[in-house]
């Protein structure tokens, strides 16, 4: 085809050689009327073009089936941009991405999809840890459930819709004057607290120590939540 390409002229009649057209079609991340620009061509020509002499080397591809690719590509790179502003260093998605690769696990945003195919988007508070998806909340306000109670809590406010699509909810606890935290929940521990009657939007007010203290009967928490810190083991890696 290249060699086509030069007996017919084309070097001299584009602003663009064939090993450069080679490229951009290759990646599926330029349309047509982009390519078009960089050349100094219409985007009918470059359509033109790949059909005599760039269609027989993709496997056939339409232009059409090309774009549909080329937009594919695009909102991927976007979803891309968007992890890494997310993992910025600093914010909290940040410290709880590091803390988890540090354990040895996979991490990655939970991206957005519509009709089965990426939109560009991610999901905010949600990670993909192991490929388990994980609704992430963060904390710096300590709080004391009455005056005369000497132990301070992290106070978590919980969306129960999202938590119960999640394998398990990572709470981190950064209150100020006490020790970082990071808990990672199964949704199964928190099934009774998130199925109990509440209305639609009302959210779920979870208090967390900020120190490691014996869990008392009668006192918050009455789940030992110290089992679940650092608990990355709960997440194995899905095959």
């Amino acid at each position: 085809m290249k060699a086509t390409w030069d007996t017919k002229g084309n070097r001299r009649r584009h602003d663009v050689t064939f090993e450069q057209l080679f490229e951009y079609f290759q990646t599926n991340r330029h349309s047509m009327s982009a390519i078009g620009k960089c050349s100094g061509v219409t985007r009918a020509r470059v359509q033109q073009i790949y059909n005599t002499y760039f269609r027989t080397l993709f496997g056939g591809l339409s232009g059409l089936e090309r774009r549909r690719e080329c937009t594919v590509q695009n909102r991927l790179v976007k979803a891309k941009r968007a992890e890494n502003e997310m993992f910025e260093a600093g914010a909290f998605m940040g410290v709880v991405a590091e803390k988890a690769r540090a354990a040895g696990c996979t991490v990655e945003a939970a991206r957005c999809f519509k009709d089965g195919k990426p939109t560009g988007r991610i999901e905010k508070h949600t990670l993909l840890v192991n490929g388990h998806r994980c609704a992430v909340h963060h904390s710096f306000s300590g709080v004391k459930p009455s005056a005369h109670c000497m132990r301070a809590y992290a106070r978590f406010n919980i969306n129960p819709k999202k938590a119960q699509v999640a394998d398990a909810v990572i709470l981190h606890s950064a209150v100020a004057g006490f020790d970082e935290h990071l808990f990672v929940i199964p949704r199964e521990i928190l099934r009774p607290i998130l199925e109990i009657p509440r209305k639609r939007q009302e959210r779920v007010a979870l208090f967390l120590p900020t120190k490691q203290l014996p869990v008392y009967r009668n006192n918050r928490p009455r789940i030992d939540w110290w089992r679940y810190a650092e608990g990355w083991h709960l997440l194995p890696l899905l095959w």
